[in-house]
This record gives C-alpha cells, structure tokens and sequence, in this order.
C-alpha cells in the first residue's frame, strides 16, 4: 500500500500469517522511523506474539548500521527490557553496508530464537545480567517467564 501513511511490506510465510511488517514513511529514506511489526518465532516462548521494532536509519546509513530497538516489552539474554536495546554484532562492531533492513530484521529474528547468553555487552546491565543466569541456571523456568511476558505484552 502506498499512501499517505507510507508503505507497507509484509513477509509472508507458510507457517504463520506473517512473519513481519514493516511500515515507511513517505518522506525522505534517512534519518527516519520504521516501524516493525514480527510475529514471535515458533518452538520458542515468543511463538504468538507479536512483537514491534523501531528501526531508525540515520542518515549515514548505509555506512552505519541502523537504530534498532523493541517497543515491545521482551525477556530475552540480548535484550535490554526496559529500553528494548539489542545487543547483536550486526547492529555494531559487525555491521556492513552489504547489509539491508530485511536481513537486519531476519537476525533480529534469529537472535530471539537462538539467544547468545555469552555476548559481553550484557555483562554490562544488571537486569540482563540478571536475565542471562536464568537462561544458563534454569532454561525452563527463563521459557515459562520469557512465554509469560509474550502473553502480557505481545498479545
């Protein structure tokens, strides 16, 4: 859809209604907001939720990696969940202009399937910190909270 309200992009799949929207402004590409809608990956706690991004690309995107960030309220080892900052290789040190916001957003996904407790950045935050021992220490009860917070705030 093309509009006012900007367009629209949806990734279909066979397992589920859709994987992710995404919503453009009509304005300018940089230095602007988009708006990601994704379902929750299945075989993970998240599976039903649906869960929304603001992606920022600045205005030296592509040279810098986009702003990317969870509106939505998630427990996750990568995800700080009062700000919503993810903490992926991609989204910094690993960042390339190669890179487009589909891929981006498809190891947006892959990170909340497959967490990687060991990153350093979240030794940095107590409440991740906090987070990442549970995973370790006790991965179901870190599913049955994280699948509590999907049903509370994804639904």
């Amino acid at each position: 859809m093309i509009g006012q309200a900007g367009r629209v992009l949806k990734r279909n799949s066979a397992q589920s209604p859709f994987v992710y929207t995404v919503r453009f402004p009509d304005m300018a590409f940089h230095d602007t907001e988009i708006v990601v809608r994704m379902a929750g990956p299945r075989g993970t706690p998240y599976e039903g939720g649906v869960f929304e991004l603001e992606m920022r690309l600045p205005s030296e995107y592509p040279m810098i990696p986009p702003v990317v960030r969870f509106v939505t309220l998630v427990l996750h080892p990568n995800i700080n969940s009062s700000t919503g900052e993810i903490h992926l290789d991609i989204l910094r040190e690993k960042w390339s202009p190669a890179l487009q916001i589909r891929t981006t957003i498809l190891a947006v996904m892959s990170l909340l399937a497959t967490p990687e407790p060991d990153d350093a950045c979240c030794e940095q935050n107590e409440a991740m910190l906090t987070v990442n021992r549970l995973f370790r220490d006790s991965p179901q009860k870190w599913a049955e909270a994280a699948r509590e917070w999907s049903v509370r705030h994804a639904s």
